[in-house]
């Protein structure tokens, strides 16, 4: 039998160790923090030293030609998805139903429908970029390469939900496992063949394996194609407000070679484009580390 005594002790043992407990949840949690943080430096750390590495590699074996071809290709890439970016990720982030099923599956079937919508545009826009900077090998190219755009709209939630949980253990080892993998078919391809065929290949390889790892190797359900008309209209209200920023964000990325391509040769945009790309790692890696 509970005396009177003992009974009133509960209360107070109980309030002595909710403390405790909520101190134990904020360490795991900060622990938690902390292990996202170091993997993402160390994720971006890697990915810049490849880039690095591999461009420098690059430049030995391919003629600048081949830099001007790709730079008008990544502009047009790059502007597609920063024009149409709705801000699927960051949703997923901050939604109450960031790990509802339904919810999940309508921001990956959107961006499956952006995907494969952004390929065709780019396949479209082919023939008149080519026209306007007469280089009829241009259209091909961007045919091919603009394929990743459909590639990476078939990424699964998975990814976005490991960052939501700050699990980015696998997620930081399959980015660099791919573009590895990139690297080296990038390289082999341009001492084989010395065309700009081999950074096209390459980049598409690494978009392949990149999905296939994430696919298949990070836990969670699968994606299947449903779009709940709720879910819709939260990430599409929320993604109109990303719009200004990605605009900004492609004129400061791409708004020198934008202007640039209209009066400098093929060549000398290369030469442009290797220069930029070797001096922006040490800036990009000093304001990586200094904001994490």
């Amino acid at each position: 039998m509970t005396t009177g005594s003992d009974a009133s002790a509960l209360p107070t043992d109980a309030a002595a160790a909710a403390p405790e407990a909520v101190s134990a949840q904020g360490s795991r949690l900060g622990r938690r923090i902390m292990h996202g943080s170091a993997m993402t430096i160390i994720g971006f750390g890697g990915a810049q030293a490849l880039r690095l590495g591999g461009n420098l590699v690059l430049a030995k074996l391919l003629m600048p030609e081949a830099f001007g071809l790709m730079a008008l290709v990544t502009m047009l890439v790059v502007g597609l998805k920063l024009f149409s970016d709705i801000g699927i990720g960051q949703s997923i982030l901050r939604s109450p139903r960031g790990d509802d099923p339904v919810f999940l599956d309508t921001a990956w079937s959107l961006d499956l429908v952006r995907g494969f919508g952004l390929w065709i545009i780019a396949c479209l826009l082919a023939w008149p970029m080519a026209r306007f900077y007469q280089i009829p090998e241009l259209v091909l190219i961007i045919q091919v390469a603009a394929a990743i755009l459909a590639i990476t709209g078939f990424e699964p939630t998975r990814v976005d939900t490991a960052a939501r949980h700050l699990q980015l253990g696998r997620v930081t080892l399959f980015d660099l496992l791919s573009q590895i993998a990139a690297t080296v078919v990038m390289i082999t391809l341009a001492w084989w063949t010395g065309s700009v065929w081999s950074l096209v290949a390459g980049q598409l390889l690494g978009a392949g394996l990149r999905l296939y790892l994430m696919s298949r190797h990070l836990p969670g359900p699968a994606n299947r194609f449903r779009i709940e008309g709720r879910a819709a209209r939260e990430l599409l209200h929320f993604g109109k407000w990303i719009f200004l920023s990605t605009v900004a964000g492609f004129l400061v990325a791409q708004g020198d070679k934008l202007i640039l391509s209209t009066f400098l040769s093929l060549e000398m945009l290369g030469i442009y484009n290797i220069g930029y790309t070797l001096a922006s790692v040490p800036l990009m890696l000093g304001g990586h580390w200094s904001g994490a």
